[in-house]
Protein backbone atom coordinates (compact mmCIF):
# COMPACT_ATOMS: atom_id res chain seq x y z
CA UNK A 1 0.00 0.00 0.00
CA UNK A 2 1.09 3.55 -1.27
CA UNK A 3 2.55 5.70 1.39
CA UNK A 4 1.62 9.30 1.74
CA UNK A 5 4.97 10.36 1.25
CA UNK A 6 5.00 8.39 -2.05
CA UNK A 7 1.37 9.64 -2.92
CA UNK A 8 2.90 13.26 -2.64
CA UNK A 9 6.16 12.17 -4.50
CA UNK A 10 3.77 11.09 -7.19
CA UNK A 11 2.13 13.90 -7.54
CA UNK A 12 5.07 15.99 -7.98
CA UNK A 13 6.89 13.93 -10.20
CA UNK A 14 3.35 13.88 -12.80
CA UNK A 15 3.16 17.87 -12.12
CA UNK A 16 6.86 18.06 -13.49
CA UNK A 17 5.89 16.05 -16.19
CA UNK A 18 2.95 18.10 -17.12
CA UNK A 19 5.15 21.31 -16.69
CA UNK A 20 8.09 20.32 -19.05
CA UNK A 21 5.62 19.31 -21.42
CA UNK A 22 3.72 22.69 -21.66
CA UNK A 23 7.13 24.33 -21.61
CA UNK A 24 8.55 22.37 -24.31
CA UNK A 25 5.56 22.75 -26.63
CA UNK A 26 5.51 27.06 -26.05
CA UNK A 27 8.93 26.95 -26.90
CA UNK A 28 8.60 24.47 -29.89
CA UNK A 29 8.89 27.03 -32.62
CA UNK A 30 6.48 24.34 -35.00
CA UNK A 31 3.86 25.14 -32.81
CA UNK A 32 5.01 29.04 -30.86
CA UNK A 33 5.46 31.54 -33.65
CA UNK A 34 6.74 35.20 -33.12
CA UNK A 35 4.02 37.83 -35.33
CA UNK A 36 4.43 41.47 -36.36
CA UNK A 37 1.12 43.14 -36.77
CA UNK A 38 0.48 46.45 -37.27
CA UNK A 39 -2.19 48.22 -36.26
CA UNK A 40 -3.84 51.47 -36.52
CA UNK A 41 -3.79 54.42 -39.57
CA UNK A 42 -1.92 56.26 -41.61
CA UNK A 43 -0.89 59.31 -39.40
CA UNK A 44 -0.34 56.85 -35.96
CA UNK A 45 -0.08 53.25 -34.55
CA UNK A 46 -2.41 52.28 -31.86
CA UNK A 47 -0.24 50.61 -28.51
CA UNK A 48 -3.25 49.73 -25.93
CA UNK A 49 -4.41 46.36 -27.42
CA UNK A 50 -4.03 43.02 -25.80
CA UNK A 51 -4.01 39.40 -26.20
CA UNK A 52 -8.16 39.49 -25.57
CA UNK A 53 -8.24 42.03 -28.43
CA UNK A 54 -6.86 39.42 -31.40
CA UNK A 55 -8.67 36.35 -32.81
CA UNK A 56 -6.78 34.47 -35.23
CA UNK A 57 -7.43 30.90 -37.66
CA UNK A 58 -6.24 28.47 -39.89
CA UNK A 59 -7.77 26.42 -41.73
CA UNK A 60 -10.61 26.72 -39.27
CA UNK A 61 -8.48 25.94 -36.28
CA UNK A 62 -8.30 28.46 -33.42
CA UNK A 63 -4.80 29.92 -32.94
CA UNK A 64 -3.82 31.17 -29.14
CA UNK A 65 -2.36 34.54 -28.80
CA UNK A 66 -0.40 34.19 -26.08
CA UNK A 67 1.14 37.66 -25.82
CA UNK A 68 0.78 41.13 -26.98
CA UNK A 69 4.31 43.38 -27.09
CA UNK A 70 3.59 46.62 -28.66
CA UNK A 71 5.65 49.28 -30.59
CA UNK A 72 8.35 47.08 -31.29
CA UNK A 73 11.32 48.46 -33.12
CA UNK A 74 13.61 46.46 -35.35
CA UNK A 75 16.42 44.94 -34.27
CA UNK A 76 18.17 45.24 -37.51
CA UNK A 77 16.90 47.41 -40.50
CA UNK A 78 18.67 46.99 -44.12
CA UNK A 79 18.07 49.45 -46.59
CA UNK A 80 18.90 48.01 -50.32
CA UNK A 81 19.54 50.68 -52.92
CA UNK A 82 19.32 50.13 -56.27
CA UNK A 83 21.61 51.60 -58.47
CA UNK A 84 21.30 50.48 -61.67
CA UNK A 85 20.63 52.13 -64.93
CA UNK A 86 16.79 52.28 -65.24
CA UNK A 87 16.86 53.99 -61.36
CA UNK A 88 19.10 56.61 -62.46
CA UNK A 89 16.79 59.57 -63.84
CA UNK A 90 17.19 62.69 -62.24
CA UNK A 91 13.59 62.00 -60.57
CA UNK A 92 14.28 58.54 -59.14
CA UNK A 93 17.65 59.39 -57.98
CA UNK A 94 16.64 61.91 -56.18
CA UNK A 95 13.19 60.08 -54.88
CA UNK A 96 15.69 57.48 -53.66
CA UNK A 97 17.89 59.30 -52.13
CA UNK A 98 15.38 60.83 -50.16
CA UNK A 99 13.47 57.78 -49.51
CA UNK A 100 16.32 56.35 -47.69
CA UNK A 101 17.48 59.25 -45.65
CA UNK A 102 13.50 59.84 -44.32
CA UNK A 103 13.94 56.14 -43.61
CA UNK A 104 17.24 56.72 -41.39
CA UNK A 105 15.58 60.05 -39.71
CA UNK A 106 12.61 58.32 -38.58
CA UNK A 107 14.63 54.99 -37.65
CA UNK A 108 14.12 54.19 -33.80
CA UNK A 109 17.88 54.73 -32.37
CA UNK A 110 18.00 51.28 -30.61
CA UNK A 111 17.68 49.75 -33.81
CA UNK A 112 20.99 49.00 -35.82
CA UNK A 113 21.04 50.00 -39.42
CA UNK A 114 23.07 49.76 -42.72
CA UNK A 115 22.74 51.12 -46.28
CA UNK A 116 23.38 48.21 -49.34
CA UNK A 117 23.85 50.04 -52.84
CA UNK A 118 23.51 47.44 -56.17
CA UNK A 119 23.16 46.50 -59.32
CA UNK A 120 24.17 43.55 -61.12
CA UNK A 121 26.28 43.08 -57.84
CA UNK A 122 26.65 44.78 -54.26
CA UNK A 123 28.61 48.04 -55.06
CA UNK A 124 28.66 49.32 -51.43
CA UNK A 125 27.43 48.92 -47.80
CA UNK A 126 27.78 51.65 -45.20
CA UNK A 127 26.31 52.73 -41.64
CA UNK A 128 22.74 54.63 -41.49
CA UNK A 129 25.02 56.65 -39.07
CA UNK A 130 27.26 58.33 -41.78
CA UNK A 131 26.40 61.70 -42.95
CA UNK A 132 23.49 61.64 -45.25
CA UNK A 133 25.16 63.60 -47.92
CA UNK A 134 27.19 61.01 -48.11
CA UNK A 135 25.11 58.79 -50.23
CA UNK A 136 24.88 60.93 -52.36
CA UNK A 137 28.28 60.96 -52.92
CA UNK A 138 28.66 57.67 -52.90
CA UNK A 139 26.17 56.77 -55.44
CA UNK A 140 27.88 59.35 -58.08
CA UNK A 141 31.27 57.66 -57.82
CA UNK A 142 30.03 54.14 -59.74
CA UNK A 143 28.99 54.45 -63.09
CA UNK A 144 25.74 52.98 -63.98
CA UNK A 145 25.50 49.44 -64.67
CA UNK A 146 22.48 47.84 -67.02
CA UNK A 147 21.62 44.60 -65.24
CA UNK A 148 20.11 44.26 -61.60
CA UNK A 149 20.29 41.21 -58.90
CA UNK A 150 17.18 41.87 -56.75
CA UNK A 151 16.90 38.68 -55.30
CA UNK A 152 21.19 37.65 -55.51
CA UNK A 153 21.15 40.51 -53.09
CA UNK A 154 18.46 40.09 -50.90
CA UNK A 155 19.89 36.56 -50.71
CA UNK A 156 23.31 37.79 -49.36
CA UNK A 157 21.28 40.47 -46.87
CA UNK A 158 19.30 37.73 -45.34
CA UNK A 159 22.40 35.54 -45.11
CA UNK A 160 24.24 38.28 -43.39
CA UNK A 161 21.73 38.21 -40.61
CA UNK A 162 23.17 36.17 -37.72
CA UNK A 163 19.40 34.48 -36.61
CA UNK A 164 17.24 36.33 -38.68
CA UNK A 165 13.93 36.76 -37.70
CA UNK A 166 10.79 39.11 -37.86
CA UNK A 167 12.21 41.34 -35.58
CA UNK A 168 14.30 42.25 -38.77
CA UNK A 169 13.26 44.40 -41.42
CA UNK A 170 14.43 44.92 -45.34
CA UNK A 171 13.22 48.14 -47.07
CA UNK A 172 14.21 47.84 -50.77
CA UNK A 173 14.30 50.49 -52.70
CA UNK A 174 14.02 49.39 -56.74
CA UNK A 175 12.19 49.39 -60.06
CA UNK A 176 10.80 45.78 -59.34
CA UNK A 177 13.15 44.30 -62.52
CA UNK A 178 15.52 41.55 -61.91
CA UNK A 179 17.34 40.45 -65.01
CA UNK A 180 20.89 39.36 -63.50
CA UNK A 181 20.04 37.08 -60.62
CA UNK A 182 20.94 33.71 -60.33
CA UNK A 183 18.45 32.59 -57.64
CA UNK A 184 14.95 33.31 -58.28
CA UNK A 185 11.46 34.49 -57.06
CA UNK A 186 10.42 31.21 -55.65
CA UNK A 187 13.81 30.56 -53.83
CA UNK A 188 13.66 33.98 -51.87
CA UNK A 189 9.87 33.51 -51.39
CA UNK A 190 10.32 30.16 -49.07
CA UNK A 191 13.54 32.20 -47.57
CA UNK A 192 11.68 35.22 -46.42
CA UNK A 193 8.97 32.92 -45.48
CA UNK A 194 10.93 30.72 -43.09
CA UNK A 195 13.15 33.32 -41.62
CA UNK A 196 9.93 35.83 -40.79
CA UNK A 197 12.02 38.86 -41.99
CA UNK A 198 10.09 41.71 -43.16
CA UNK A 199 9.97 42.63 -46.50
CA UNK A 200 9.08 45.86 -47.27
CA UNK A 201 9.49 46.90 -51.19
CA UNK A 202 9.19 50.42 -52.11
CA UNK A 203 8.89 50.03 -55.92
CA UNK A 204 9.67 53.04 -58.60
CA UNK A 205 9.03 52.72 -62.20
CA UNK A 206 9.66 54.94 -65.01
CA UNK A 207 8.95 52.09 -67.55
CA UNK A 208 5.92 51.51 -69.46
CA UNK A 209 3.64 48.95 -67.15
CA UNK A 210 3.46 46.37 -69.57
CA UNK A 211 7.09 46.01 -69.00
CA UNK A 212 6.92 46.32 -65.17
CA UNK A 213 3.77 44.33 -64.60
CA UNK A 214 6.36 41.07 -63.80
CA UNK A 215 8.25 42.73 -61.65
CA UNK A 216 5.90 44.72 -59.29
CA UNK A 217 3.98 41.39 -58.97
CA UNK A 218 7.23 39.81 -57.65
CA UNK A 219 7.88 42.56 -55.52
CA UNK A 220 3.91 42.73 -54.15
CA UNK A 221 4.30 38.40 -53.51
CA UNK A 222 7.27 39.14 -51.43
CA UNK A 223 6.28 42.18 -50.02
CA UNK A 224 3.20 40.54 -48.59
CA UNK A 225 4.44 37.22 -47.12
CA UNK A 226 6.03 39.43 -43.39
CA UNK A 227 5.71 42.54 -44.90
CA UNK A 228 3.94 45.29 -47.09
CA UNK A 229 4.86 46.23 -50.77
CA UNK A 230 4.25 50.13 -51.95
CA UNK A 231 4.16 51.19 -55.78
CA UNK A 232 4.98 54.52 -56.83
CA UNK A 233 5.47 55.54 -60.11
CA UNK A 234 5.21 59.16 -62.09
CA UNK A 235 1.33 58.93 -62.30
CA UNK A 236 0.89 58.09 -58.48
CA UNK A 237 3.58 59.20 -56.44
CA UNK A 238 3.85 62.46 -54.30
CA UNK A 239 5.55 65.17 -56.28
CA UNK A 240 6.05 67.82 -53.54
CA UNK A 241 8.47 67.36 -50.83
CA UNK A 242 6.19 67.39 -48.08
CA UNK A 243 3.40 65.06 -49.79
CA UNK A 244 6.68 62.48 -49.50
CA UNK A 245 7.34 62.93 -46.24
CA UNK A 246 3.82 62.11 -45.42
CA UNK A 247 4.03 59.12 -47.41
CA UNK A 248 7.25 57.91 -45.86
CA UNK A 249 6.16 58.72 -42.47
CA UNK A 250 3.35 56.42 -43.15
CA UNK A 251 5.97 53.50 -44.53
CA UNK A 252 7.85 54.13 -41.42
CA UNK A 253 5.09 53.81 -39.49
CA UNK A 254 4.20 50.20 -40.66
CA UNK A 255 7.58 49.24 -40.27
CA UNK A 256 8.37 50.51 -36.85
CA UNK A 257 5.75 50.42 -34.53
CA UNK A 258 4.53 47.08 -34.91
CA UNK A 259 3.30 44.67 -32.12
CA UNK A 260 5.08 41.69 -31.62
CA UNK A 261 2.40 38.88 -31.40
CA UNK A 262 3.12 35.47 -29.65
CA UNK A 263 0.78 32.98 -30.90
CA UNK A 264 0.23 29.00 -30.36
CA UNK A 265 -1.31 26.76 -33.23
CA UNK A 266 -2.94 23.42 -31.71
CA UNK A 267 -1.17 21.83 -34.51
CA UNK A 268 2.15 21.66 -36.32
CA UNK A 269 1.23 22.85 -40.15
CA UNK A 270 2.96 20.93 -42.63
CA UNK A 271 3.03 23.50 -45.48
CA UNK A 272 2.74 27.30 -45.97
CA UNK A 273 -0.58 27.78 -45.07
CA UNK A 274 -2.85 31.15 -45.25
CA UNK A 275 -4.44 32.25 -42.18
CA UNK A 276 -6.54 34.91 -40.39
CA UNK A 277 -6.55 37.48 -38.41
CA UNK A 278 -8.78 39.55 -37.12
CA UNK A 279 -9.32 42.47 -34.16
CA UNK A 280 -12.47 42.17 -31.76
CA UNK A 281 -13.64 43.78 -28.31
CA UNK A 282 -12.16 47.44 -29.44
CA UNK A 283 -13.54 50.51 -27.65
CA UNK A 284 -15.37 52.69 -29.58
CA UNK A 285 -12.32 55.68 -29.59
CA UNK A 286 -9.82 52.79 -30.74
CA UNK A 287 -11.97 51.23 -33.25
CA UNK A 288 -12.30 54.15 -35.43
CA UNK A 289 -8.28 54.80 -35.21
CA UNK A 290 -7.89 50.88 -36.50
CA UNK A 291 -8.10 51.23 -39.89
CA UNK A 292 -5.59 49.39 -40.85
CA UNK A 293 -4.21 45.96 -40.03
CA UNK A 294 -1.52 44.83 -41.34
CA UNK A 295 0.06 41.04 -40.77
CA UNK A 296 1.82 38.18 -42.64
CA UNK A 297 -0.20 36.63 -45.41
CA UNK A 298 1.14 33.07 -44.65
CA UNK A 299 2.55 31.11 -41.46
CA UNK A 300 5.53 28.60 -43.02
CA UNK A 301 5.05 25.08 -42.55
CA UNK A 302 7.03 23.00 -40.29
CA UNK A 303 9.02 20.39 -43.03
Amino acid sequence: MPTASNLRLGMMLAWLLCSGLATAQLQDPCLTRSIHVFVGNQKKALDRLGPDNFSAEVNKQSIKVVSVEPNIAPRRFLILLDISESMRTARSVDRVLYAAQEAITALPPESSCSVTMFDEQIEAKMSCSSNPSSLKVLLSSFKPKRKTAIFDTLKTSVDSLKDPSSDDVILLITDGIDNASKHKVGEMRRIILKTGVRLFALTFYNRDPDELRYGVADMDDLGSLNGNNFVAGDRDFPNDLPGFSDFMYTQMLYMTRAYRLTIKLSAPLQNDQYWKLKLKGLPPDLKKSASDLLYPQKLSGCQ
